[in-house]
């Protein structure tokens, strides 16, 4: 798919995936953005999310690119939310 419709498809993919990564974060034990770790339905709504991000992939790219880009965008998600939890964290407890 190309043109305008392609772009809102690939962009609308990537804040489903990013959204839906973070969901899927924010559900872990260890997770570093919440006080607690989100309930299950928060995780079950994230495989929702990321599960539609990769269908918006496969239409913009082929399966194989599409596949690529969505476990890389994951991993990428999942590599930079604990970085910028804590961040956030240490910045707000400096601030006080």
């Amino acid at each position: 798919m190309t043109g305008a419709l392609g772009v809102f498809l690939a962009v609308a993919a990537t804040v489903l995936l990013v959204a839906g990564a973070l969901a899927l974060y924010a559900t872990t034990r260890h997770q570093a953005l919440l006080p607690n770790p989100a309930p299950q339905t928060v995780g079950r709504a994230g495989w929702l999310l990321v599960s539609a991000a990769l269908i918006g992939f496969l239409n913009v790219a082929g399966p194989a690119t599409a596949v690529f880009i969505w476990m890389t965008a994951l991993m990428f998600v999942w590599s930079l939310a604990p970085v910028i939890a804590k961040w956030l964290r240490w910045k707000k407890e400096g601030a006080r």
